[in-house]
């Protein structure tokens, strides 16, 4: 058996799936809308620059955003501050975790938006999250191509 930390292991490693690996998105060649869309050092940290999980990670938060946005736009015409408060933390989270730093500093006002209860501020929020959302989902799309 070859050891976890070996020379060959490592190696071994390496070598498998390295189409998953190559070309990571780098912040460098990516429009300057991206650079405040994403946060490319955590998202190839939490993905080991596997771009197909990135595309996975991002499609999946972006499904979330959208039921989550949904779910906001009913609550705010109910004026249920507390469920909008809460599902705003919960996409702040999210979009943390995979780097999507836009959809978060939406999520963060709209959050505190819904702890004063000013409904105008989280329209406001709102309409700029539908935005962010378009966007990021046009980035997937160009920088993530599917594999065939």
């Amino acid at each position: 058996m070859i050891p976890p930390d070996s020379d060959i292991s490592r190696n071994t490693a390496i070598r498998s799936s390295t189409s998953d690996y190559s070309d990571p998105v780098d912040s460098r060649r990516v429009p300057d809308f991206a650079i405040n869309l994403l946060d490319f050092q955590r998202l190839n940290s939490i993905s080991r620059r596997n771009r197909r999980f990135q595309r996975r990670l991002l499609q999946k938060v972006l499904a979330m955003a959208h039921q989550d946005q949904n779910q906001l736009l009913t609550e705010l015409d109910n004026q249920n501050w507390p469920v909008i408060e809460i599902t705003a933390h919960r996409l702040k989270g999210s979009s943390a975790n995979v780097g999507a730093i836009a959809v978060h500093q939406v999520a963060t006002d709209l959050e505190a938006n819904a702890q004063s209860q000013n409904r105008r501020q989280c329209e406001d929020s709102l309409t700029l999250l539908k935005e962010k959302l378009v966007e990021l989902d046009e980035f997937i799309g160009q920088h993530y191509p599917q594999s065939g």
